[in-house]
């Protein structure tokens, strides 16, 4: 989704493959039954209609630096999503708010790459690294 103009992806064995010996590919096993390593509300965090999206320099961060993120999105819902105000969170696995921000209201037309805007946040706030 954060490919510009990429019309999409498939979803070609989602399930794993039972013919022809074995091919434990997918998150669903061969009779289509979960195997747990996703919910259906996690995976409708990244895979729904309208999704938001980052982009960032690195995945792996030093206490001293600023994390920097750009905000996308891909709309594919249909039509513009008109006066949004995209916020942001961060928190820690327990579920405590380390940071958080409020970008522009806007108009999101349709379409992937959608720019929302950019935020950031000292790393050195934390007194240690969330867990």
């Amino acid at each position: 989704m954060k490919t510009k103009y990429f019309s999409g992806f498939q979803l070609l064995d989602l399930h794993d493959f039972p013919g022809q010996g074995t091919a434990l590919i997918g998150i669903l096993d061969a009779f289509w039954d979960s195997k747990g390593l996703v919910t259906p509300a996690e995976h409708r965090m990244y895979c729904q209609p309208a999704v938001p999206l980052l982009r960032f320099e690195k995945a792996t961060w030093r206490n001293g630096e600023t994390f920097t993120a750009k905000a996308e999105t891909a709309n594919f819902s249909g039509g513009t999503l008109k006066g949004i105000t995209p916020s942001w969170t961060v928190k820690t696995a327990a579920g405590q708010l380390v940071f958080s921000g409020k970008l522009s209201k806007q108009d999101i037309p349709e379409g992937t790459g959608q720019q929302l805007g950019e935020f950031s946040f000292p790393w050195r706030a934390l007194q240690k690294p969330p867990p």
